[in-house]
């Protein structure tokens, strides 16, 4: 039973591999120009093939890496719906972890909970229903949210924080290297 079912993810594999190729070879036929770009690479292409998770630069793909990468990026969209935290609405093989370089320890620890919104504020605290507390924000905003902390409440000076922002879409500014550096910094 369980190599039918391995055997079953081998043949889901290569079939989204062969649907990539398609697309691929479809895109290029489509912009000559392009195809003898994509030809020159395909063999670097074909040796590191980089989809999304922690992958070396050194090692090649396995057929099991490709599967579980396509099955973490289904398990992340379904999880991802109707969600708003900044980290769900960032697409699955763009790469974090340069957003969090040359921070400390103490801001890319809050640089991870701005952008994944679990963070002592008070509409968190109240969502996972710690005792006696209501997502009001001491200002009087109804939801103290890490939104209204950034950007709405009067509480707190923030311009050299807005200046560095080119948005005041939290999405926006906390996957921008630059403004969600200056967010860890300003929360610090």
């Amino acid at each position: 039973m369980a190599s039918c079912r391995a055997k079953d993810h081998e043949n889901e594999i290569q079939g989204f591999l062969a649907h990539q190729k398609d697309r691929t070879e479809q895109q290029a036929a489509m912009n000559p120009r392009r195809r003898s770009q994509r030809n020159a690479g395909r063999a670097q292409t074909e040796r590191r093939h980089r989809t999304g998770g922690h992958q070396h630069r050194w090692r090649e793909t396995t057929l099991i890496a490709k599967w579980a990468d396509l099955e973490w990026r289904r398990r992340w969209q379904a999880k991802a719906k109707n969600r708003t935290e900044t980290t769900w609405k960032t697409p699955w093989g763009k790469p974090i972890i340069p957003l969090y370089e040359d921070l400390t320890k103490a801001e890319a620890t809050a640089l991870f909970l701005l952008r994944t919104e679990v963070i002592g504020l008070n509409a968190w605290l109240a969502s996972i229903k710690v005792p006696e507390i209501l997502p009001r924000c001491e200002c009087g905003w109804m939801r103290q949210t890490v939104h209204h902390v950034l950007f709405q409440c009067p509480q707190y000076q923030r311009a050299d924080f807005i200046a560095q922002c080119a948005s005041e879409r939290l999405h926006e500014v906390l996957s921008n290297k630059r403004s969600a550096q200056a967010a860890a910094k300003w929360l610090i």
